[in-house]
Order: C-alpha cells, then structure tokens, then sequence
C-alpha cells in the first residue's frame, strides 16, 4: 500500500516516500468558505510523494453500522490525555492524493473481518462545520477483492481535507 497503519499501537513511523503519481493542480479552496463545497468535485491532485511528509488519518472503524458524530465527539473527549488509538479507532499515514482502493486496502488489512472478498467498506467524511460541530458526509465504497471505478477516485477529490477523519462502516 501507499501508507501504513498503526492499529491500536500508537503513531509509529510513516511509510517510504514513493514514486509520485501523475495528477493535475490541486484546488485553491480555502477553508473558511468550504462549508457547501464538500458536496462538489475537487480537481484531481499532484503529489510528489518523494518531497512531501505523508499525515495521519484517524480513522474510526465498525462493524455494519457507522458511529454517530456526537458519539465519535464523546469518545474523543474522553480520551483527550490518553496516547494511541481509541479500540475502533486506525492511525493511517498516507498522502492527499491517496485514493478509496490504498485506503480500503489499508484498512482490510489491518481488520481481518474486513479482508474477505465482497465486504464493503463504505466511508463516511467527518468534518468540523463552521460552529464547530462534527459532520459526517458520504465519501464512497469499496467492495474488498472485487475493483471498481470508486477504487481510484482520491479523498481529496471527495472533499477530505488534512485533520479530517473518517468513518468505516464494515459490512
């Protein structure tokens, strides 16, 4: 894959730069004026993956249902002082031009009830409005061991911006 995760096990190291793939410019969107633009396409992204740090996800997993964002909220409030993942929670390192199909990936291997052939991964977006508040919006589905169109689409391109998290729903 294009990233690692650290399951349960803290941040550790983020993945070897590679190659970078080849993308057209990325959008000049601010943040203050994104609050309805999640719901258009972004431009597809460049990332030279050799120059640029890879971030960190955190991705939040269950298994036939998503989690509510007041719920996620709590939880994260609870856990404020405590180092590592939450028990549902995966710590991904990738880059703002990883796609549906290297996230799906990462997270079927690191669930091995999510590494069976026709689970979906269905991705939930979770964002901070402009109050504050935590959101959730679709982001997509991958179906494991069965390629689509929806493998190659970028998070960027579906609205996912650094410090966003998502949310998985295993089914």
């Amino acid at each position: 894959g294009d990233g690692r995760v650290a399951p349960r096990a803290g941040l550790g190291l983020p993945p070897p730069a590679l190659p970078p793939r080849p993308r057209s410019p990325p959008p000049s969107e601010s943040r203050r004026h994104r609050s309805r633009s999640r719901s258009r396409r972004q431009p597809i992204l460049v990332v030279d993956r050799t120059a640029l740090c890879p971030f960190l996800i955190r991705l939040f997993h269950r298994r036939k249902d998503f989690h509510e964002p007041d719920e996620l909220e709590l939880k994260m409030l609870e856990s404020r002082g405590i180092s590592g993942p939450l028990e549902d929670e995966l710590r991904i390192y990738t880059w703002p031009d990883a796609c549906m199909g290297e996230i799906a990936a990462l997270v079927s291997d690191a669930l091995p009830h999510a590494d069976v052939d026709g689970c979906r991964l269905v991705f939930r977006l979770l964002y901070r409005s402009s109050s504050g508040k935590l959101m959730a919006s679709s982001l997509g589905e991958v179906r494991v061991g069965k390629p689509s169109a929806e493998d190659g689409r970028g998070i960027v391109e579906s609205g996912f911006e650094v410090g966003d998290f998502i949310d998985c729903g295993v089914f």
